[in-house]
Formats: C-alpha cells, structure tokens, sequence
C-alpha cells in the first residue's frame, strides 16, 4: 500500500474495506505507512480544530478515522498515545448515524489489531483499562484477551471498570464466560461494590428483575428508574433466579460485602438487597454461621439483621447455639450499645424459651459485664438477674 492509498483508505471512512485492506500487510509494510499516518493524523486535529472554531460540529469526525489508521500501522511508540478514549470521544455531534459510525469503528478498530496482532496488545490492554477518563464498553478490549492477544484482566482499575458499567446486560456473558465465572463474584470484596442504584423496594417489580434482564418500555420511560432497572443488583437478581449463577454464593457474597462495608449508603443498599433476595428458611440454615458472624459487626443495621435473621431461625427451632456462643463474646466487645443491646435482647428471648441453655451462654454474659457502655452493663445485669431466679446453680 502506497501513502496516497493510505489517505485514499482512510478517506473512504468505509469500515469494511479498511479492515479487509489492512489485513493483510506486514509489519513492515505498516511502517512505511507510520510517517504518513502520523502528518495525516496532525491534518486531522488542525482541520477539527478550525471545525470547531467555526462551530461546525456535525462535520469533527477526521480525527476518529485517522486514529483508526494510526492504530493500523504505527508503532508502539506511537499507538500508546491513542487510547479507546481517543476513538469514542472525538465526535461533538447530534447526528445519530454518526453515533452508529463512531460505534463501528470501535469495533472495527478492534479487529483490525486481532488481525495485525502486534506485540504490544497487553500493554495496549493495560493502559486503557488505567484510563480514568473512559469508562466505556470493556468488551471492546475482551475481544483482544478472546483472540489470545493479552491475558485476561486482574487489577482492581479492570474490576472497577467492570462494575461501574451501568448496562451490564449488554455483557456478552456466553462469549465472555470468565466474567461471570470469576469477576463479578470480586465485586463482593470490592470497596464499592456495584449496588449503588438501588433506593426504595417500592419502586423495583421483583417478578420483571426475575423474568426479564432487559428492562421493558413502561422502565425505561421512567428515566429517573432506568439506571436501577438496568443494574448489576437486576442482573444478579435475574441470573440467580434463571439458575445462570449460584444463588448461594450470591447470598453469600452479599453477606461478606454486608459485613465489611464501611460507607453508610451502599450499606443500606446491600440491605435492600438483601431483601430483594428473599433468603428463605433453608438457606437461613444454610447460612447461619455467616450471619451470626454479622453480629460482630460495629453497624446497628448489621446487627439488627443478623439478629432478625436469627430470630426467624429460632421461631422454626433451628438456632446454632454452638455457632451462636462462639461470636457473641465479639459482639460484647464492641464499643457500642446498640449492637449489644440487641444481642442481650435476642439472648434474654433463646434462654426464655430453653431456659436450660444459661449455662451455656455464661461466657458471652462475662464479656457483657465488661463493655464499657453503663446501658449494656446495666442490660446484662438486668437479664442476669432474672437467670439466678430461674436458676440457682448458676455462677454469680
């Protein structure tokens, strides 16, 4: 290909005839081409520029193809400098073809380097992922990991990325099995997990979450919904119940990222969706251990979860009380009342009923005595109290 050919290409702006013109070159005949690349790409800019200046906005879209090129035959000292976020923004106008074009030559972009294949594909990978300006479609670097040019995405910028993506429902899942086999199970350890778009339950139509991943029309003519119906909490929801991912681990990892989320509102709406779950009798057994585990926590609404969870297993005679000594003297521990106020609540009502189980829970009263709050103090002694009157051999 001759330099002239090379303008005449990229001038076309015709997608399939660059990718099948490029194809076939060799690494050498693309560097021959890098120095026309890089003064039509300088060409480009200065004529956006003016473009721009003089307001005619439809009309920037030079740069974006000849980026395409650049990325066709540059080297690495010049590809590095042109990133995903290079292509996808360069355009300032509303006409939607041109919308559906820049789109197409993403893609088209994308396999022109799976058919180039150069060397540098993992660093490219990398750096784009490190982007903090483009938070665009990460199956456009997917595709290059799919062609065995980098290897999959590990670091936390990559996960980040992935569950910041506000439609995930356009995920490929069946042409990117490893995410939902193995990423968005990391969401869970994550800082900020991806549940931010939840608020009210009223305001979610469980059965639709169910049913269909792709909200309806009547949701998406509610724009101020539209980003909670389109969620990762709506895809999880409808994966666990369509059985395209394990319920258990889903509940399981939700209660992990419950227990250890310090920021206040993704709290709350791990709560929610928690809620949305639905945890039935038998997974509550299945979990016990993980929510009486909750109890240590130094959040009320934690606690009071956990403990509303464990009450419905005491109404159905299926507490764990080994599992529930074990982690009460942590729960008195903790510098606070409300947690442990409600702890001593939940235990006066266990040994109402089995009264014979106050031995047992002799070494979470101990570590009661000792929290420093005079309103856990004087909880403990209160329902201290009235298990010597029940029971005189135990140990004042």
């Amino acid at each position: 290909m001759k330099p002239e050919e090379y303008r005449e290409l990229i001038a076309s702006r015709d997608i399939d005839l660059m990718v099948s013109k490029f194809k076939p070159l060799s690494e050498k005949q693309r560097s021959s081409l890098e120095k026309e690349a890089v003064k039509l790409l300088k060409e480009a800019r200065k004529e956006d520029q003016r473009l721009q200046e003089t307001r005619q906005y439809d009309d920037m879209v030079n740069e974006g193809w000849a980026l395409v090129g650049i990325m066709a035959v540059a080297s690495w000292s010049e590809a590095r400098k042109q990133l995903l976020y290079d292509l996808a923004e360069k355009y300032y106008g509303p006409d939607d073809r041109e919308r559906i074009k820049l789109d197409q030559r993403l893609h088209a972009t994308i396999q022109i380097l799976i058919d180039r294949k150069p060397e540098w594909i993992p660093e490219y990978v990398e750096k784009n992922i490190k982007c903090e300006y483009w938070s665009g479609d990460l199956t456009l670097l997917l595709k290059l990991v799919e062609a065995g040019l980098a290897p999959h995405p590990v670091s936390e910028e990559y996960l980040r990325k992935l569950s910041n993506e506000a439609q995930p429902h356009y995920i490929d899942f069946d042409r990117f099995p490893r995410v939902l086999e193995e990423d968005i199970w990391k969401f869970f350890s994550m800082e900020s997990p991806p549940f931010w778009a939840l608020s009210k339950l009223k305001n979610i139509d469980l059965n639709k979450w169910r049913e269909n991943l792709f909200p309806d029309e009547q949701e998406e003519n509610q724009e101020w919904m539209y980003s909670r119906n389109a969620s990762w909490p709506r895809l999880f929801i409808n994966f666990s119940h369509q059985g395209r991912i394990d319920r258990q681990k889903l509940i399981s990892g939700t209660l992990f990222a419950f227990q250890n989320q310090k920021e206040a509102t993704l709290r709350k709406s791990l709560l929610l969706f928690l809620e949305l779950l639905e945890i039935n009798t038998e997974e509550l057994i299945i979990h016990q251990g993980e929510i009486v585990n909750l109890l240590s926590s130094s959040h009320t609404n934690v606690v009071t979860y956990a403990i509303s969870q464990l009450e419905s297993l005491r109404n159905s005679d299926q507490l764990d009380i080994s599992g529930l000594n074990e982690v009460l003297p942590e729960v008195f521990a903790i510098d606070s009342k409300a947690g442990p106020l409600k702890a001593i609540t939940f235990l006066g009502k266990v040994t109402n009923k089995k009264p014979e189980l106050q031995q047992q829970f002799q070494p979470s009263i101990e570590a009661a005595l000792k929290n420093p709050q005079k309103d856990v103090q004087l909880a403990v002694v209160k329902l201290l109290d009235k298990w010597l009157k029940q029971n005189k051999s135990l140990r004042s």
